[in-house]
């Protein structure tokens, strides 16, 4: 037996109910019988009245500019890495791949794991291809889940069974997409065609495929190299409260959300993590200025772009920081054409190779 839907052959996870088989490993996604197929109606998109016409707020780079050319062609053939550097304009780059293919009638998806990111990519593609009916699905934004474009989180995929005809996957080593088999079987069962992943720390399993490398942000500034200073932990917190008195607006990660509530309540700022209520708010608020730090989690370690401000990773030793986490979060600082620069620390309990070698990484996409 093989479930339709997420791909699981393993026979422990198929249950024998009053219809038939069906699979538990996805039974979150709701319930699908093994012997039945998954029926949608999927009809071609009519691209004659369709203006996929796009616009940028700014030119791309000459750089830029031949990566997204030669991924336009690449995706016709072969599923399809960019390995990009944080802020290089990934998001910019497929834009041209998504305008030529709905221009041809082909359904083309954009998930990514991260609710957040989710949100913030289909407003930038609302802005760009604002003819269009782009559609943002995710955790509060379900009443409407078609459009002429979809964004959406890889957990609202189990929606578009054998929909897609290209699907991009921002970050697919992020959590919770990484390494999980439900998420990825589910991503095979999306899409007909090919994918595109997009990533500046790619894992062993995307970098056999035929990739395209921008490690140039379109400022052309280096991304700024951040400093690793290891300290016990009273004097790493002492040494954390200094680090905010002279940088004026700043994002400060840790590993927990008991710490992140603890370091809010002791300095008195926001908090943001998976169980915030007030998510948007507190972006919004620190994108507006009307703050000035947030204690986060890795909730905020990818895809959110914020202007002017620097980043320290608290206790980056710590097991729930790998190496990509580390790359991605100190691929916050520096984003912005008019703040291309910023500050960056780790403070870190003990020495840790991911560390060193997360400072080697970033020096050597500046080269």
């Amino acid at each position: 037996m093989k479930c339709p839907r997420c791909l699981n052959e393993d026979p422990r996870y198929f249950y024998l109910g009053s219809k038939g088989y069906y699979c538990r490993r996805c039974i979150k996604f709701k319930r699908v019988l093994i012997d039945e197929s998954i029926n949608l109606i999927i009809e071609q998109l009519d691209s004659t009245d369709m203006d996929v016409d796009y616009q940028l707020n700014f030119a791309l780079t000459p750089l830029q500019r031949t990566i997204s050319d030669k991924l336009a062609i690449m995706i016709d053939d072969q599923d399809t890495l960019v390995y990009a550097s944080c802020g290089a304009g990934k998001t910019e780059i497929v834009m041209k791949t998504i305008s030529e293919h709905l221009k041809k009638g082909l359904r083309v998806g954009y998930t990514t794991p991260r609710r957040q990111v989710a949100i913030e990519v289909g407003l930038r593609m609302k802005r760009a291809f604002s003819k269009l009916n782009v559609v943002i699905v995710c955790e509060g934004y379900t009443d409407k889940t078609h459009g002429d474009l979809v964004v959406c989180t890889t957990h609202q995929l189990y929606r578009y069974f054998k929909f897609f005809d290209i699907l991009i996957i921002d970050e697919p080593d992020a959590f919770p997409f990484y390494k999980n088999v439900v998420l990825k079987g589910i991503a095979k069962t999306a899409c007909i065609g090919h994918y595109v992943y997009l990533t500046a720390t790619p894992d062993e399993e995307l970098l056999p495929l035929n990739t395209l490398k921008l490690f140039k942000r379109p400022h052309g500034y280096d991304i700024p190299v951040p400093q690793s200073v290891c300290l016990p932990k009273s004097l790493a917190l002492i040494r954390l409260i200094f680090w905010m008195k002279n940088h004026r607006r700043a994002l400060i990660f840790v590993p927990t959300i008991k710490m992140a509530d603890k370091l809010s309540r002791l300095f008195k700022v926001p908090s943001l993590s998976s169980k915030t209520l007030n998510k948007d708010e507190v972006i919004n608020k620190f994108k507006q200025r009307k703050i000035s730090y947030i204690i986060c989690t890795t909730i905020l370690e990818r895809g959110v772009t914020f202007s002017d401000i620097d980043v320290c990773i608290y206790h980056a030793d710590h097991i729930v920081f790998n190496l990509a986490s580390l790359i991605q979060i100190m691929g916050r600082i520096g984003r912005d054409m008019n703040y291309p620069n910023g500050d960056g620390l780790m403070l870190c309990f003990r020495k840790e190779k991911k560390i060193d070698e997360c400072i080697k990484r970033i020096t050597m996409m500046n080269v």
